[in-house]
């Protein structure tokens, strides 16, 4: 009888480490996203070499990066949330 209730307890307590372990684990990860795009001039033409500049409440001051040759842009690791838009 004392070794099942030894049994029962050690069994208790790996099952409360191993919930521990996956809520430490689960606290550890974050939800991001990305801006992509492609930036084209009025005529429809990609716009190379484009300044471009995101800012919102859930980023602590901006983040830039530039259009390639054919326009495009990729702006990964972003907070999830809203952004201003800026090309320049």
């Amino acid at each position: 009888m004392i070794a099942t209730k030894s049994r029962q307890s050690l069994v208790t307590l790996f099952s409360l480490v191993l919930a521990g372990c996956l809520v430490v684990d689960a606290a550890a990860q974050e939800v991001t996203g990305r801006l992509e795009g492609h930036v084209l001039t009025a005529d429809g033409d990609p716009l190379a070499a484009a300044r471009i500049t995101l800012s919102g409440p859930a980023m602590q001051g901006t983040r830039e990066t530039a259009t390639d040759g054919n326009g495009r842009f990729r702006v990964p690791g972003l907070p999830v949330g809203r952004y201003t838009v800026r090309i320049g």
